[in-house]
């Protein structure tokens, strides 16, 4: 059972500055038959807990900062989202509404863990937001559908200006609406952030996917994918925006008139950064995108197999905006990678260290636009993985590696910067291990030497190694040194039989590798102990028999020479001791 202490804590964390650990746990069924009725009874940081079902109703947050979650919440399982389903049955309302009046504090409540479908009204479909800022997290909202804006979810007013509305790990599925598809944001003051989710096979007539008007966006590995737009921006459409930073995301496989992936329109500084277009189409211009009168930076995007009907089937530029590509791949888009809209305003399009297929040929200013070809492009075949199943990585014969920049940041593997989304990683090759063995010392107590590790561990691709270890008893104090050398220094008569060590190497990327061994250390080569010693007389020896017994620590077989003397006679024999155990011997005597 999950106690209220540690769903406090979580909700907590969901508020990011309401941690009431003292907080409420209401349950649904259990406590309340709907999860409506556990809202309406719960105060400012409770957690409405929800067990899995199907819920059809329309749930309204009202104006409170609380939790409402299904079993996904506690147990971090993903399952649950698909069985916690809140079903608005089409009947004219937003599933979830948060609503709040414009002149108060926006609330910050969070919704996680559900499936949100069946949703029909004029805005936001799914999830309605106005003056109020939550955190959406775990969630999959589908087949909802908006009249105007958002059939997913929509969102308009005020936010929290420092927080935004947060978006984790949301996917937008076959939703809706006349503008923004899977979602649409209206004019709001705070930024919004959308975070490892996905956006795919929502249809709209502008925005296929989303819709943005008049507020600050950050995207951050998001999918945009077979989406659909009757007109403008099939992926989506960022309009009169002051910020647009778009990060390790993918536009593919959607559809428009123009702008297959992507339309930017009149915004004042956009980025696009390790981003995909790949497989857009549209029946007029922009297979990959469409920018217009915006001033924006695009840097190691990959843009290929995208499809224009009429004209470019990479990006096209209109209304005197400003590109400055740089590290980019545009390749097999038809005649035209980048492209100025005929009869418009000039634009600039400053291009550096890309691979741009036909060159300079490749780009079309249709006299509206003036061109900076830099330092650093090239025309080759970029050599992806395998695009026909979409895998644009590079191959390890690709041009674009080592190809960017000088001076822009490495790649993480530490080489020069690579042309594209994907840098190729050239510290594949494994870090060689030449394994250390068993070990087995039979030492006195002192500091003892063993391995150099930099002889057991060996990098092809040159880095230099850092080293750590586990499993080592503490008595053992094994250490590495400066130099890379393993070393002990056990306590006084500690013993160690077969234990197993394994020593870690690492490069400065986290490619790692291990060597196990086992490590028996035994303690002062002293000899065995033997008690009662010298029989105290004659009485001790028996036919010719005498009884002895030592103990003896060492691990493996040995030899010892035993020396006895009757009445001025030396009999020598030899015992060979096994498996350290304490034993009983008897000695026969022999001829000296």
């Amino acid at each position: 059972m999950i106690s209220k202490f540690t769903i406090a804590i979580l909700a907590a964390f969901l508020f990011a500055g309401l941690n009431d650990l003292f907080a409420d746990i209401l349950n649904v069924p259990e406590d309340f038959e709907t999860i409506q009725a556990g809202i309406d009874a719960s105060q400012d940081t409770d957690t409405v807990l929800v067990q899995p079902g199907i819920y059809v109703e329309n749930v309204a947050f009202g104006n409170k900062s609380i939790v409402v979650g299904s079993l996904t919440l506690t147990t971090g399982d993903p399952a649950y989202i698909d069985s916690t389903i809140i079903d608005g049955d089409s009947n004219g309302s937003s599933v979830v509404s948060f609503r709040e009046e414009e002149n108060r504090e926006p609330p910050t409540p969070a919704l996680s863990g559900f499936t949100i479908r069946n949703g029909r009204t004029d805005f936001g479909g799914g999830i309605y937001i106005t003056n109020v800022a939550p955190h959406l997290t775990h969630l999959t909202v589908k087949n909802n559908e908006a009249e105007e804006n958002g059939g997913g979810i929509y969102v308009t007013g005020r936010g929290d200006e420092e927080m935004g509305i947060v978006l984790t790990n949301v996917e937008l599925d076959s939703n809706s609406a006349s503008l923004g598809g899977g979602i649409a944001c209206h004019e709001i003051n705070s930024p919004v952030h959308i975070m490892n989710s996905i956006i795919s096979n929502n249809n709209a007539s502008n925005g296929g996917g989303f819709y943005f008007y008049r507020n600050d966006i950050n995207l951050s590995d998001v999918q945009i994918l077979q989406n659909h737009a009757g007109q403008f921006g099939g992926g989506g459409w960022c309009n009169e925006m002051s910020n647009v930073n778009i990060f390790n995301s993918s536009f593919s496989g959607n559809r428009a008139s123009r702008g297959g992936g992507l339309i930017l329109d009149e915004c004042e500084n956009g980025q696009l950064v390790r981003d995909v277009f790949t497989g857009n189409y549209v029946s007029g211009e922009g297979g990959g995108a469409y920018i217009s009168g915006s001033l924006v930076e695009l840097s190691n995007l990959t843009v290929s197999d995208n499809e224009a009907e009429d004209f470019c089937g990479g990006f096209v530029f209109n209304a005197g905006g400003t590109a400055s590509i740089s590290q980019c791949i545009f390749w097999n888009i038809g005649d035209v990678e980048l492209g100025c809209r005929p009869g418009g305003i000039d634009n600039e399009i400053i291009v550096g260290y890309s691979l741009v297929q036909s060159g300079e040929e490749g780009v079309n200013l249709n006299e509206s636009g003036v061109l900076d070809w830099q330092e650093g492009n090239i025309d080759a075949d970029p050599l992806f993985v395998d695009t026909d199943n979409g895998d644009y990585y590079l191959t390890e014969d690709s041009p674009c590696i080592d190809s960017g920049d000088p001076d822009f940041e490495p790649d993480p593997d530490g080489t020069r910067a690579d042309i594209g989304a994907y840098y190729f990683n050239q510290n594949l090759a494994p870090i060689v291990v030449n394994s250390i063995g068993d070990q087995i010392f039979d030492v006195d107590p002192g500091r003892a030497i063993f391995a150099d590790l930099n002889d057991v561990f060996e990098d092809p691709n040159g880095d230099e190694l850092g080293f750590s270890f586990r499993n080592a008893p503490e008595e053992l104090h094994m250490g590495i040194d400066d130099a890379s050398m393993l070393f002990f220094n056990p306590d006084e008569d500690f013993s160690l039989r077969g234990a197993e060590i394994t020593i870690i190497a690492e490069d400065p990327f986290g490619e790692t590798a291990e060597d196990s061994f086992l490590l028996t250390i035994l303690s002062e080569n002293d000899p065995p102990f033997l008690f009662p010693g010298s029989p105290p007389d004659s009485s001790r020896i028996l036919e010719n028999v005498i009884l002895f017994q030592w103990t003896d620590e060492h691990p493996l077989p040995r030899t010892y020479s035993l020396h006895l003397r009757f009445l001025s006679e030396r009999i020598d024999t030899t015992i060979v001791i096994n498996n350290g155990a304490s034993r009983m011997y008897f000695l026969e005597d022999v001829e000296a």
